[in-house]
């Protein structure tokens, strides 16, 4: 995959995001090419977050626990690094679980090369934090916008679904889901800790 061929792939992901995802799932890329991705958009991510902390771009955390999850840079890689392969996880089993024809190599393909394409963007809200401030929350909103479109799409395409409204429900009963377990889990861990204080 040539450097051309990416921002074909790029171009055709914001103007028809399914028709991207079939020429992703149709050039045979190596089982890894997900994972690849993943690990690069994570590390770029906490690269990016740690610059913005270190240049005061972006505010330095309160929360205790945030502090420590994004104490470093590396931490904060395995962070994300652990929430992107968790959400992969959750697109394949509830996709699968709803008759989906996606496997998990396919899956992580297309999550992994929108999430380098949000890497892209979240470098050029960074640089436009230094030239013009004003419009990198426009740019961040744009981009989540336009993100969990091409999300919707590309989960639709490769699980074979031909509603998208339905597609986009899953995505936010299962985040509702996902999230009020993960809060069971760190409340209880949490607790634990402090009783053991």
């Amino acid at each position: 995959m040539t450097g051309s061929d990416l921002i074909g792939l790029a171009t055709v992901t914001l103007r028809d995001p399914r028709m991207a995802a079939r020429q992703l799932l149709a050039m045979n890329l190596p089982a890894a090419t997900g994972l690849i991705f993943i690990v690069l958009a994570a590390a770029g991510s906490s690269l990016l977050l740690h610059l913005g902390l270190g240049t005061g771009a972006t505010p330095m955390p309160v929360d205790p626990l945030t502090g420590a999850l994004f104490g470093s840079p590396f931490t904060t890689a395995l962070v994300q690094g652990g929430a992107l392969c968790l959400a992969v996880a959750l697109i394949h089993g509830v996709g699968r679980a709803f008759g989906g024809r996606g496997n998990l190599e396919e899956v992580a393909l297309v999550f992994g090369w929108l999430q380098v394409l949000l890497l892209a963007v979240q470098a050029l809200q960074f640089a436009l934090q230094f030239v013009v401030p004003i419009l990198a929350p426009v740019i961040g909103l744009v981009a989540f916008v336009v993100f969990f479109y091409c999300l919707v799409q590309f989960i639709a395409e490769v699980h074979g679904f031909q509603r998208p409204l339905l597609v986009l429900l899953g995505i936010i009963g299962t985040f509702i889901v996902a999230t009020l377990i993960l809060s069971m889990v760190i409340g209880a861990a949490l607790a634990g800790e402090v009783a053991h204080v």
